[in-house]
Parts: structure tokens; C-alpha cells; sequence
């Protein structure tokens, strides 16, 4: 913000300038003639001048800060990308364990259904913090909320069937 103000101060340096020189007694003619004679340039040159040089230094720092902001949305979205096939392996895993054709002991069972309800709470509470980052991925995250309750049905029908 600091910039800014002072990009502001500068133009209205240079609105001055421009205000002062166009209402100056002096002739445009007799103006340019001493100009060019004294080698003299008109204050709001100098004026425009700074002013172009702080906006441009705004303009790299705002373009340096952008690509930082670039690089580190990428860094999220490989970290997310990673997590989320990680964690499908895992899930198409656990189903693959849990409809096979040996079933786990009830407490193994019970264990399991607990720690899939904390995931599943905890995935979609990522996924909906961090909507606007994983846009990209959320039909992903959605694919794995669906397996984790599937795999949480087949355990609790399991759990109906022995009680």
C-alpha cells in the first residue's frame, strides 16, 4: 500500500507540474525558446519521469509476488494430487480385503469402520476448506468419499449379519 501512496503522490506532482507550467505567464514560444536555449527541461518531465520509474518497480514486485503465488499453488496441488492417489490405492485395497470371501474378526471389523468414519470426516472437511484449491480434484476426492462409505456399508452389513 506504501507504493501506491507514493505512485499517487507522484502523479499529482506531475498534475501540478503540468497545471503550473500551462498557466505561466510566459508565451508557449518564449517558453520553448528558453527551454532549448538554457537546456532546461519542464518540471513535469522529471515529474513523469520518477513516476514511470516507481510504477515500474510496483509492477516487477507485483509480477515477483504473483510467481511466488504460482509456484506455491503448484507445490499444494502436487501435494494434493500425490495424497489423492495414495490414499484411492489404499481405499481400493481395503476393499478389495474387506469383500473378499474371508471375513474380519467383528472388533477388527469395528476398528476399521471407526477410524473410515474419522477419514471420511476429516476428508470432506479438507475437501470443503479447500474447495477453491482442489477444484481440480474434487471429483477425485469425491470418488474416494464414495468408496470409504462403500467400504463402511459392507462392514457394517458384515457387523448386522454376525450380530
Amino acid at each position: 500500500m506504501k507504493d501506491l501512496s507514493e505512485v499517487t503522490v507522484l502523479a499529482e506532482r506531475v498534475v501540478a507540474a503540468m497545471e503550473k507550467e500551462s498557466s505561466s505567464s510566459t508565451s508557449i514560444i518564449g517558453r520553448t525558446i528558453k527551454q532549448k536555449m538554457l537546456h532546461q527541461t519542464p518540471e513535469f518531465v522529471g515529474a513523469l519521469r520518477e513516476l514511470a520509474e516507481k510504477t515500474d518497480e510496483l509492477a516487477k514486485a507485483t509480477r515477483l509476488t504473483e510467481h511466488f503465488r504460482h509456484l506455491e499453488l503448484f507445490r499444494v496441488e502436487g501435494a494434493l494430487t500425490n495424497t489423492l492417489y495414495v490414499l484411492i490405492s489404499m481405499t481400493n485395497g481395503l476393499l478389495a480385503i474387506v469383500s473378499g470371501e474371508r471375513n474380519l474378526s467383528k472388533h477388527v471389523r469395528t476398528k476399521i469402520l471407526d477410524r473410515l468414519g474419522k477419514l471420511h470426516f476429516g476428508i470432506e472437511q479438507m475437501v470443503r476448506g479447500l474447495e477453491l484449491v482442489v477444484s481440480s480434484k474434487l471429483s477425485g476426492y469425491n470418488i474416494l468419499l464414495m468408496k470409504i462409505k462403500e467400504i463402511r456399508s459392507l462392514l457394517k452389513a458384515q457387523n448386522g449379519r454376525e450380530d
